[in-house]
């Protein structure tokens, strides 16, 4: 029996659920991906973690930017950042006068949430729309439908073992605890139990959610991947990027390097310009 390729099947299994025609080949000790008999990118196993490369000008496999490679903790989250192409350096070699497509221009902006787990997604993003609706913003509706669609797109996903309501306060607890919902100088602002009692879920189950959840995606307070738009410019760990392997504030760094941070997505947006030229 053919031994299965599991980093090369998860690969595709993204690209199917994405309706991405792209083929993905081990070469060496990593995966090229192929559309229309051209190298569009390679992921590769970088330690404990996944490095995307880019077909450089150098005619070469290289990493991306200046700042150490773009590293990823799981082979899927590689594989959705090629479809994704933030910057643009992956898909647009492969269209020749206009007479190829890209796979993403097909798509969705918002990412496919699989088949069998869209009944379970909606049915908890209506619960946590209603809350957010009721007690929190438009800021922490949005995060908590794009957790919920992260975690269904796991694989396997843990959302569909347990009540949708037991989830949905989970996604909304994880997402508070993240943003210190908790603490009464934060605005909005609510307690753990008061988010346990709206759900009717006891503290026990909402807690045991949360704790899947974090463990999950490695959350940490502040985390800037789910930090709330309003409080990104406050939330150190959002401009933290790695030059030279050193460790900077990117807020403190030249004009060109921040815009290269940004294209990369390292920094949530970029600082004004300092105009008294200090």
């Amino acid at each position: 029996m053919a031994k299965i390729d599991l980093p090369q099947s998860t690969i595709e299994a993204v690209f199917q659920e994405r309706g991405c025609p792209a083929v993905v080949r081990r070469v060496n000790r990593g995966y090229t991906i192929v559309y229309n008999e051209q190298a569009v990118s390679r992921i590769r196993p970088c330690g404990r973690s996944w490095e995307v490369l880019w077909w450089s000008h150098r005619d070469k496999w290289e990493s991306i930017g200046d700042f150490g490679g773009v590293l990823f903790d799981t082979v899927e989250e590689a594989a959705e950042y090629v479809l994704e192409d933030p910057m643009s350096i992956f898909w647009p070699a492969c269209v020749e006068d206009d007479l190829l497509s890209p796979p993403l221009v097909q798509m969705e902006a918002e990412p496919r949430i699989p088949a069998k787990v869209r009944p379970t997604y909606d049915a908890i993003v209506g619960l946590t729309d209603s809350f957010c609706r009721e007690h929190l913003n438009d800021e922490y509706a949005e995060a908590c439908r794009r957790l919920a669609g992260v975690l269904s797109r796991k694989r396997p996903t843990p959302i569909t073992s347990g009540k949708v309501g037991s989830w949905a306060c989970g996604i909304v607890r994880t997402i508070g605890w993240v943003n210190f919902l908790s603490d009464p100088s934060q605005t909005p602002h609510m307690t753990t139990e008061a988010v346990n009692e709206a759900f009717g879920v006891s503290s026990a189950t909402g807690a045991a959610k949360v704790k899947v959840i974090r463990e999950t995606l490695k959350l940490i307070p502040m985390h800037p991947d789910w930090t709330l738009p309003s409080r990104l410019e406050d939330t150190p760990l959002a401009w933290l990027v790695e030059v030279d392997g050193i460790p900077m504030d990117a807020r403190g760094l030249p004009r060109e390097l921040q815009e290269e941070a940004f294209q990369l997505g390292l920094i949530p947006f970029l600082p004004e310009e300092d105009e008294s030229g200090g």
